[in-house]
């Protein structure tokens, strides 16, 4: 079994714990995620079956969508709902128009600061594992792109809004730089991804007695690739690691590449020279 599945994860469940349920249905070790999603968090979890695991590096996975539920008044020390509170506010703003001149500054590219309570590493450990025993890890920068936020509710001090960003953008951390915009304090009450690149959740697997069935084949997920045709010579060449001359479209230098029907692998072509990155058969 060589593909993806997009799995929607329960609140609850770790991406480690989608990727161990996985190997016990299927027998097979060879399994991974795409990037994990926050245990606290549902939605779209693109998982990697046997050989599907060597084309993670190739995914094209830049756009997130995500639903996330901003609560006014209460901040924590995870940005969610589950970490301790660290401040409070009686300034609760409720009008809409507030909150889109918040999200109005907040869009493009943004240097967004990560929660503390997160994963990224640091000296070899995991943020949240320094901050779980006591210290405060020193949180970098980083550049994050937020093309559009949408509010799609209010609720007393709750504010229900969808975005679509870029990968590696907390919400948690969008959502408390929010509350600022608002003159206040807040945090990330609720979070669902419903799309991960090309992994949506209309194509997600919400029976695991289905899950053969919802396989998705390697090349499909690779489709931001254009597809380039080989002959039997030219495929044994490759294969056998060698290097060929073919004519390629000049704009691109990463090819799907096929002979006949099968799908080989991803294959490298600059000056009408090409050679396979990365073999799938």
């Amino acid at each position: 079994m060589n593909g993806f599945i997009v799995v929607f994860k329960p609140t609850g469940m770790t991406s480690h714990d989608i990727v161990s349920r996985v190997r016990r249905l299927t027998g097979i070790r060879q399994v991974g995620h795409t990037g994990t999603l926050d245990p606290n968090a549902s939605g779209v979890l693109p998982i990697a079956i046997g050989k599907a695991t060597k084309a993670i590096p190739y995914l094209l996975e830049e756009r997130k969508v995500y639903r996330a539920e901003l609560t006014l008044g209460v901040e924590t020390d995870t940005c969610d709902r589950y970490g301790e509170t660290v401040a409070t506010s009686e300034e609760v703003e409720r009008s809409k128009e507030v909150f889109l001149k918040a999200a109005q500054t907040l869009l493009g590219e943004i240097d967004q600061l990560p929660p503390i309570f997160s994963a990224i590493r640091i000296n070899g450990k995991r943020a949240y594992e320094l901050a779980r025993s006591g210290k405060v890890p020193e949180m970098k920068l980083r550049k994050v792109n937020i093309h559009s936020i949408e509010l799609i509710s209010v609720d007393q001090n709750r504010f229900l809004f969808d975005v679509v960003c870029s990968k590696g953008t907390y919400i948690r951390s969008l959502c408390r730089d929010l509350a600022i915009h608002m003159d206040s304090v807040g945090h990330m009450s609720m979070l669902i991804r419903f799309e991960s690149g090309i992994f949506t959740a209309e194509n997600a697997l919400y029976d695991w007695d289905q899950l053969e069935s919802a396989l998705l084949p390697i090349d499909q997920a690779l489709s931001h690739f254009p597809a380039i045709q080989v002959d039997p010579d030219e495929e044994k060449r490759l294969l056998y690691g060698q290097v060929i001359s073919k004519t390629a479209d000049p704009s691109t230098e990463v090819f799907r590449v096929y002979s006949a029907s099968r799908f080989l692998g991803i294959a490298e072509c600059k000056n009408n020279q090409m050679k396979m990155k990365r073999q799938f058969i």
